[in-house]
This record gives structure tokens, sequence and C-alpha cells, in this order.
């Protein structure tokens, strides 16, 4: 969708370099580095956050520091062998409520002075909506509480009353991505994720299965077939857009991703 986007300036705008930033990737999170051109960097863009001044001090405190040899290395070996785990560690089992091994994004939107939960959005999402607007739900693990890996078959069964089109105003998605870089996956069927206008097909009862494995299995439908990769670490997302009270208050999940047999 990005590629399908053209600018076309009108006249000649003066554009600022971008501050210089090194690249780096979910797999491997920026050490010491990041504070290099912290000016520059704060200096790129303004901040609504209460607590912007404050964190921003913090960041220049640390900035100078960075440039002593010796305190350079001691906190780049702090950011990689404490902060950084125990960020991941939080943004996986703690920057939302979890249930049934699943995220929910309740009460995010404006992040105020919890920097934690705006970096986790950031990790896992680039930002993050307002409840009202859409409330997400973030699986990687299994009923067992395993990583989910494209290398077993899991189905997600939803009773007939507790579908996800039941519980919002407007629609609802899953998606695919692999991990870390929470990008979608490549497959024959150029099947990405599921919503309401998929065809879904139901079960004599009402219910609803969908297969996530990197093969089909009698079991499910083809049409309810969500690809995985094979033998690949992988995470689901499942979008309420514009919930019902019910979804808000906590009281509505998805169901636990179920192992079945090859």
């Amino acid at each position: 969708m990005q590629h399908k986007f053209k600018l076309t300036p009108l006249g000649n705008p003066a554009i600022e370099p971008a501050a210089p930033l090194p690249a780096f990737g979910n797999r491997e999170l920026i050490g010491v580095e990041l504070f290099d051109n912290a000016s520059r960097i704060i200096e790129s863009a303004s901040d609504v956050s209460p607590i912007a001044a404050q964190m921003q001090a913090k960041v220049q405190d640390i900035s100078r520091a960075a440039k002593n040899p010796e305190q350079r290395k001691v906190l780049d070996e702090l950011i990689k062998n404490r902060v950084i785990p125990e960020f991941l560690k939080y943004a996986a089992m703690k920057s939302a409520v979890f249930k049934d091994h699943w995220l929910g994004s309740l009460g995010t939107g404006n992040y105020a002075s919890n920097y934690l939960m705006r970096t986790s959005a950031n990790l896992m999402g680039l930002w993050a909506n307002t409840n009202d607007e859409v409330i997400d739900f973030v699986g990687s693990k299994d009923s067992n509480g395993e990583p989910l890996n494209g290398a077993n078959k899991y189905v997600l069964e939803f009773s007939s009353k507790n579908r996800p089109e039941a519980v919002v105003d407007a629609f609802w998605s899953m998606t695919l991505v692999d991990l870390p870089d929470y990008r979608v996956v490549p497959n024959p069927l150029n099947r990405f994720n599921f919503n309401n206008y998929s065809g879904l097909k139901s079960e004599p009862d009402g219910s609803l299965k969908i297969l996530i494995s990197s093969k089909p299995n009698a079991s499910v439908p083809e049409s309810n077939w969500l690809p995985a990769p094979d033998g690949k670490p992988f995470s689901l997302t499942i979008r309420t857009y514009v919930p019902k009270d019910i979804v808000k208050r906590g009281e509505w999940f998805p169901p636990a991703l179920r192992k079945i047999q090859p």
C-alpha cells in the first residue's frame, strides 16, 4: 500500500536532513548509540507527553555521560544486558491485560507518562488507537504457554455466542506476522489475514474454527486456513474495531490457541 502513494512537491521546499541514527531492527535493538545525537533527535519532533521535558533532560544527561569511554561501556552493557531484556518481557507480558495467552490493548491510546507502554506499542505496532476505535489482542503462545511456531498446527475455535463479529460495531480482523520483525508471511495463497468479509465457513453448531499452520488440515475447511511460516515463530493479532462495551470492560478475549496433532 505504501508504494501506491506519490508525493509531488509544489515549488522547491527546503527539507532539513533527518537526524543521524544508526539502523537497527527488532532482532537486535539499539544500544548506547541511541544517545549519540540526542539533541538533534529531540529537536526533530515535538512531544506532547506531560513529562516530556523531564524525560528529555534525562536523555541529555545520558548523552553527556556516553561521551566518556568508560561510562559509555557501562551504559552499553546496562542497556543490552538489563534494560532491553526487561523491556521485552514487559512488552510481551505486562504492557496490557494478559488473559488466555492473549495480550489485550485495554487502556492504550494516550500514554501520558507511561513510556514503557508507549515503547511497547512502537515495537509491536508503531502506534495504537484509543479503545473506542479499536482494541487489539496479540497472541504469541498456545494454550499450554508454549511459543507459537509454524512447525505445529493450531486451531482457534470461537463458540457460536463468542464470535468476534458479535462484539464489534464495525468489523474485526486477524493478522499473522513473523517474529521478531512483525511482518506478514509470504505464502502461495497470498492470504495474510481474515476479517468479516473473508467468507469463513461455520461449523454446524454455529461455531467458527480457524486453522493456523504451514499446511492445510482436513479437520478445518481450507477457506479457514491462515498459513504460518514453516518451522518459524509467529504472532497473531486480532483487532476489534469500534468494540462493544463487553470488550472495553475486558470481559471478552479470544479463546486460547489449541495445538492439534498433525
